[in-house]
């Protein structure tokens, strides 16, 4: 029997937090967007949905696949940068014992991957963690982040000193990348950066086939295709989206996060702590001042660290503090996203067996092949012949006025537009959720 992608991740979720007692902004913000965009890309058409349900080689394979597109796009750094390598190296290490409470999947086993990239930020894709360079500059030797931020030397070191002036010790130095490593492994173990993304993957197909099915009976229904203006408006019956709190999904990857590097490192820096140090990269506005004339620093405000802004990684911070929360040191914490794919893997099997029948029953109800329930039932219509003083005809027989509302039964009619002596025809179909709205123009 097929080992389903959700029976893969419950099982990883189970045995990780059976394993670590024995031992909120945006989740995953712009990133967690491009892996959609990269999963579509790369899985195209309904292969997302088919790889929900398919054995777990297969569907590591395929995210593996997206990952390195992904990694493959920005500057990894290598065995030359030596520092930022053995930053790397020394990461992973961490990573590897994150991964090791997944229950003993060798496809979990998460790695950690340095990118030249100046603004401090960090990304989990899946089975990586991503820190940039600025990230690790700003945890390491903050003078150089903030200069190749843009701060001049002297302002750099004028900032500096104010914060040990407003926060004395506030940095809690390279020890504090081992929790932002944690945090960013939770959104890994938790399926941020693929159950969530797959699975929507998945909806926005089925969606964009039943829009596209919709449009298809406004054709036949029309006699035409309708016009770019009309499908603006009118994009078929509504269809509610998979559940993604991005919210909850962040306030869950801080909560095991934290979790995950108080039991990796006894002692060390909180996560609370490192989220606090990140959230005080400095604002355009907090920028020292320098006489006139003097080379002003051309900073710009990161506004998507970690997927929040600055006040936003401040109360995160504050609220992991926040020892009540998280409750006993012993116990896992308490998690509420979990990964919609059970919904979609149903929604693709419904619509794997409605799609069909209903592009047939249009086709079907278009040929006039009623059943007997559907010969019986009427729709309410609007119908309008052009230009002014036409005469509008339905089925042959001519209607009281040229525009009015009536009912017509479900099936193909022919409505027609007579005016001095010219009469044109056009064929409708009439559908229980089709168009409601004809006209006809005798030129």
């Amino acid at each position: 029997m097929k080992t389903t992608f959700l029976a893969r991740f419950r099982t990883t979720l189970i045995s990780t937090l059976t394993l670590l007692c024995s031992l909120p902004a945006y989740s995953q913000c712009d990133w967690q967007r491009q892996i959609l965009s990269a999963i579509k890309s790369r899985l195209l058409g309904e292969k997302a949905c088919r790889i929900l349900v398919s054995p777990p080689q297969q569907i590591f394979s395929e995210l593996d696949a997206v990952e390195a597109d992904l990694l493959n796009s920005k500057n990894q750094i290598g065995p030359y940068d030596s520092e930022y390598w053995r930053y790397q190296e020394w990461l992973s290490s961490y990573a590897r014992r994150f991964s090791t409470f997944s229950g003993g999947f060798e496809q979990s086993e998460q790695k950690v991957a340095i990118v030249r990239d100046k603004a401090p930020n960090a990304f989990a894709t899946g089975h990586y963690v991503v820190l940039t360079s600025g990230l690790v500059d700003w945890f390491t030797q903050p003078q150089l982040a903030l200069q190749n931020l843009g701060l001049t030397p002297q302002q750099a070191t004028d900032y500096l000193a104010q914060l040990e002036k407003s926060y004395p010790r506030s940095s809690p130095g390279p020890d504090g990348l081992i929790a932002i490593t944690a945090l960013e492994s939770a959104h890994n173990l938790l399926g941020h950066a693929d159950a969530f993304p797959l699975a929507q993957a998945c909806d926005d197909y089925i969606r964009e086939q039943r829009r596209q099915l919709y449009d298809y009976e406004k054709t036949v229904s029309l006699g035409k295709k309708p016009s770019w203006f009309s499908r603006i408006f009118s994009s078929g019956p509504s269809y509610t989206p998979l559940p993604a709190d991005e919210r909850q999904q962040l306030a869950d990857a801080d909560s095991l996060g934290n979790w995950l590097a108080r039991n990796a490192q006894r002692g060390g820096p909180s996560l609370a702590n490192s989220l606090r140090w990140l959230s005080l990269v400095p604002e355009q506005s907090s920028l020292p001042k320098v006489p006139r004339g003097e080379q002003q620093a051309r900073i710009q405000y990161v506004s998507a660290m970690l997927c929040s802004d600055r006040s936003s990684l401040q109360s995160r911070s504050e609220s992991i503090s926040g020892f009540g929360r998280w409750g006993s040191s012993f116990d896992p914490p308490a998690l509420s996203a979990a990964p919609p794919v059970d919904e979609a893997v149903a929604r693709f099997q419904d619509f794997e067996t409605w799609y069909p029948s209903h592009r047939s029953d249009i086709d079907r109800i278009a040929r006039g092949e009623l059943t007997d329930q559907e010969k019986s039932r009427m729709v309410n219509v609007e119908l309008e012949a052009k230009p002014d003083k036409a005469t509008l005809l339905v089925d042959g027989k001519e209607l009281p006025a040229r525009k009015l509302r009536t009912t017509l039964p479900v099936g193909p009619h022919v409505i027609a537009s007579s005016y001095k002596g010219l009469t044109r025809e056009q064929r409708i179909v009439i559908f229980e959720d089709g168009p409601t709205k004809f006209n006809v123009e005798a030129k």
